[in-house]
This record gives C-alpha cells, sequence and structure tokens, in this order.
C-alpha cells in the first residue's frame, strides 16, 4: 500500500499493530474501508490538529 501522507503507517508498524483490528466472527455487515485507512485518518487528523 503507497503512503499519501506523512502520518500514515508504514508496513513494519501497521504489521505491529494489525493484529488488534483483525475479526474476531463474522457476524455483522462487510466493511467498506479497511481497518489501515480508518487508522491513518486518525493519524492525520490527530496529526494535522483538524485545522
Amino acid at each position: 500500500m503507497k503512503s499519501m501522507y506523512q502520518s500514515d503507517l508504514s508496513e513494519e508498524e501497521w504489521g505491529l499493530v494489525s493484529r488488534h483490528f483483525e475479526h474476531k466472527d463474522q457476524r455483522g455487515k462487510k466493511p467498506i474501508h479497511s481497518k489501515r485507512a480508518i487508522v491513518n485518518a486518525i493519524l492525520y487528523i490527530s496529526k494535522s490538529e483538524a485545522q
């Protein structure tokens, strides 16, 4: 995955935290956005202070 912003997680960083975002079961609707995209968006907002 290509990093768009400086705040995006690298492959190595995502490898360290991705296990915390794994599905435990198959109930519910399939997600529209990837967990990594959501984490990157949160990091972007946090770093830019939502200017």
